[in-house]
């Protein structure tokens, strides 16, 4: 790990992940892992709604992603969020 002075590596936000941690995102031969997050500060977004991933059986049916139901070897993450009460009374006082 290197140093670098004067460097802040910090921050002020609530970070969550929108649609939470997965097994997987991706799914390829040799590797299932989850490398695609959605993240979102708590304090200024809320989720409100989360498209759920397919199920392992569909990603798995053709041994690997890509195939010919899943055009790329990441399954999309995708949800609905909205501003939270706190940010948009901050933002009009």
């Amino acid at each position: 790990m290197e140093f670098i002075e004067g460097m802040n590596l910090h921050h002020s936000l609530e970070l969550i992940s929108a649609c939470g941690y997965p097994r997987y995102t991706n799914f390829v031969s040799g590797f299932a892992g989850c490398l695609d997050y959605i993240y979102v500060d708590r304090e200024l977004l809320n989720v409100a709604k989360v498209v759920p991933l397919p199920c392992h059986d569909d990603v798995t049916m053709y041994t690997a992603l890509p195939n010919v139901v899943f055009p790329s070897d990441h399954l999309p993450l995708v949800c609905e969020l909205q501003w939270s009460v706190c940010s948009q009374q901050s933002d009009s006082g």
